[in-house]
């Protein structure tokens, strides 16, 4: 199943149910960016320190840093990266961002029916799809 699985545009007024748990997406997302604390973050470092990944301590909690953990998912932390083919190290950051991915289960029954009964042929592009698809983006 885990190929059925894609990131589903959603909007912060769309409701998702677990359970008799409903919420909108966009109270969902704010809860979840505020689960993204200091106690988060220092679990992931200590799971990362069992996993033999080691982020320096001057790094990952310089002094006169509140929350320092809590960077790993929202300022970053500061790094280098080495590209393949590159002959020179780049400075940047390192922030841990999470994804909610949805399988719909009817949906492939509803796209099967719609092209089906659609009139527009497939070929046709509609021109709102480069909008549509440059929206999506920003918003990821």
């Amino acid at each position: 199943m885990e190929e059925k699985f894609y990131p589903k545009d959603c909007n912060d007024n769309d409701v998702v149910s677990f359970g008799d748990y409903t919420y909108k997406i966009g109270i969902l997302k704010q809860r979840l960016n505020q689960s993204f604390d200091n106690n988060l973050g220092y679990r992931l470092d200590q799971k990362l320190n069992e996993n033999r990944i080691r982020i320096p301590d001057e790094i990952i909690k310089p002094p006169n840093i509140d929350e320092p953990y809590a960077r790993l998912f929202n300022s970053g932390i500061d790094c280098e990266i080495l590209n393949l083919g590159s002959d020179k190290w780049k400075k940047g950051k390192f922030r841990v961002k999470i994804t909610v991915e949805f399988y719909v289960e009817s949906e492939e029954i509803e796209e099967i029916s719609n092209n089906n009964n659609s009139e527009q042929p497939e070929s046709e592009v509609s021109p709102l799809d480069d909008l549509r698809q440059k929206f999506n983006q920003e918003n990821q």
